[in-house]
């Protein structure tokens, strides 16, 4: 049960705006241009979603 709350915190929706909003903080802290800010948001989260398998306790996709 409780592997199950660890692997499903990618697929919420409310969790994934508030990643976006914390990668935008970071890209305008550190001056990203801004031009190119939603694609660098789009791939940060592409990747968040690629080792969210591989970090995951008992991989994500043999418990979903």
């Amino acid at each position: 049960m409780q592997s199950s709350n660890t692997i499903d915190w990618f697929s919420r929706e409310p969790v994934r705006a508030k990643l976006r909003t914390h990668i935008r903080r970071l890209l305008a802290r550190y001056d990203y241009p801004p031009d190119h800010e939603r694609a660098a948001v789009d791939l940060v989260i592409r990747q968040m979603e690629t080792f969210a398998d591989e970090w995951a306790p008992n991989g994500r996709s043999a418990n979903c």
